[in-house]
């Protein structure tokens, strides 16, 4: 096996590859928490939450997405992100972010009924707090 000399990370989503270079550290959020990977980390393999996730790139300048669940592997200096969907901090629309939050706390805020997915509504609520938050880093 060969292990490589650098961090390594590779950022993939549904539509596209979004990143793929070497980076100093990478921050992610599992069910079990915030975490941060550098060099020569172990082996690892996490579930991601509706969360941040940072790279820290050689020159030291920092990229932001908002990741909305998946997958993250870490081997031999190589960390590879399969991402459900994620945005770069940098190209989300706070105003449909917070169009997108009005609509999930209006449907949270209405009484149980059997018309609307009150886990949909959370994870949309969710989501769109997420990219509110990044959207006002940028």
């Amino acid at each position: 096996m060969t292990t490589h000399e650098h961090l390594h990370a590779t950022i993939l989503s549904v539509e596209a590859s979004v990143f793929d270079g070497t980076v100093n550290a990478v921050y992610a959020r599992s069910s079990d928490g915030d975490f941060e990977i550098q060099q020569d980390h172990d082996t690892l393999a996490a579930v991601l939450s509706i969360a941040p996730l940072a790279l820290v790139l050689p020159n030291g300048s920092r990229m932001e997405f908002a990741v909305h669940g998946g997958i993250l592997q870490v081997h031999n200096n190589r960390v590879l992100v399969l991402a459900d969907a994620l945005e770069s901090a940098g190209d989300i629309d706070s105003s449909r972010a917070k169009s997108a939050l009005d609509r999930a706390s209006e449907r949270l805020s209405r009484p149980p009924s059997g018309d609307v997915d009150l886990d949909r509504a959370e994870a949309a609520r969710e989501r769109a707090l997420l990219r509110l938050l990044l959207s006002s880093r940028h």
